[in-house]
């Protein structure tokens, strides 16, 4: 990773890590796990998504402007074992939940997890 990579982003999420919580999203499910709203978008698929949001709404689709775009590394190349594990710690039911991955692995593959 360039200058700043792992460790810059690991301090911030150990900084956010402290303020857990401050995103509310408890409030999209019931306590019996149910989803309480009608669509949950991911940023992956961005337009894809956001044109459900649309039809759902029964508002016309748009193309959403592309701003602030970076070359610079993608998320995963970010992650270091610790870092990975902090928000495994936060986001783990989230995670489950909604399928996401890490470098293709569901959950924190153990070696990576026991590493650092």
């Amino acid at each position: 990773p360039r200058a700043g990579g792992y460790a810059g982003f690991r301090h911030w999420l150990e900084r956010f890590s402290l303020a857990a919580g401050t995103v509310p999203r408890e409030s999209l499910f019931a306590e019996d796990g149910r989803c309480l709203v009608d669509f949950v978008g991911r940023f992956e698929r961005l337009q894809e998504d956001f044109d459900t949001a649309c039809d759902l709404a029964g508002i016309p689709r748009r193309p959403l402007p592309r701003t602030n775009a970076s070359a610079g590394p993608r998320i995963n190349d970010l992650y270091d074992a610790a870092s990975l594990r902090i928000v495994e710690q936060i986001y783990g039911d989230d995670i489950a939940r909604f399928g996401h991955t890490f470098g293709g692995h569901a959950t924190i593959p153990p070696t990576v997890r026991d590493a650092a």
